[in-house]
């Protein structure tokens, strides 16, 4: 069985896009970031 999308606060996704156009990131190293962040 598939697992359910996961659905993510308007803060998580503002801090993505923060990180993408203050500091010139594109999606995987800013993914990464945010990964590593929920894993621990």
């Amino acid at each position: 069985m598939a697992r359910p999308r996961s659905t993510y606060t308007a803060e998580f996704n503002l801090a993505a896009v923060k990180m993408m156009t203050e500091q010139k990131l594109s999606v995987p190293p800013v993914a990464d970031t945010f990964t590593r962040r929920r894993r621990q």
